[in-house]
């Protein structure tokens, strides 16, 4: 779902009330002058508004009154339009799954479809709790096996049966990185890791054999 861009009038109010801190990831609204209807004057401190309450989703939701209406965004909404001079035309990821990390370091643009191949497996579903704690793995009762399964693009892959819930992870795990590239939510993250350094051998040893003309070291 793509995200209504707020009108030239309020993205020029967040510019000058609010500020991005880059060393701590942390947004503030600057100090302000408020008058009431009344004609009554209350000053406000800058303030901190990471520690803002959360809405439904778990996501920091920021209010304010401009030209007497009440306006409500969410604070990655701001920091992203704060650090990039431009609102976010579609949605915002979170790169490590953690909403109430904000530092912009965290933050990516990505559509729905990205947004959703980075979370993992929820604990519950419908009020039911889900037969296998991994994603993309499930119990099938007739086979009697694990089912390792893969949604790309609204079609759903079949990855195959198995013995074991943990080879039915991995073969997730090898589907998300092949589908989902950065967007990727794995099982077992450190898996990846160990791959990257193994390759990473291997192309040194390589490297070594093709440059001496004998053996790479063990």
């Amino acid at each position: 779902m793509k995200t209504t861009i707020p009108s030239p009038d309020i993205l020029q109010f967040i510019k000058k009330e609010f500020e991005y801190d880059h060393a701590t990831g942390e947004l503030f609204r600057k100090p302000f002058t408020w008058t009431s209807g009344k004609g009554s004057i209350r000053h406000y401190p800058r303030t901190l508004l990471n520690n803002n309450k959360v809405d439904s989703e778990g996501y920091i939701v920021i209010s304010m009154a401009i030209n007497g209406k009440l306006k409500l965004y969410k604070l990655h909404q701001i920091v992203f339009f704060l650090c990039m001079n431009s609102w976010p035309t579609d949605q915002i990821d979170h790169i490590n799954g953690k909403k109430l990390d904000n530092n912009i370091s965290n933050l990516r643009s990505a559509n729905n479809s990205q947004n959703k191949m980075n979370v993992k497996k929820l604990s519950h579903y419908k009020g039911k709790t889900p037969s296998s704690k991994f994603k993309g793995v499930c119990w099938h009762k007739v086979k009697r096996k694990w089912v390792a399964r893969i949604t790309k693009d609204g079609q759903k892959i079949q990855l195959g049966y198995f013995f074991s819930e943990i080879d039915a992870a991995n073969a997730y795990d090898k589907a998300a990185i092949k589908y989902f590239g950065d967007f990727k939510y794995l099982n077992f993250p450190m898996t990846l890791l160990l791959l990257h350094l193994s390759e990473l051998s291997i192309t040194l040893n390589n490297h070594i054999v093709k440059t001496t003309g004998g053996t790479a070291p063990l």
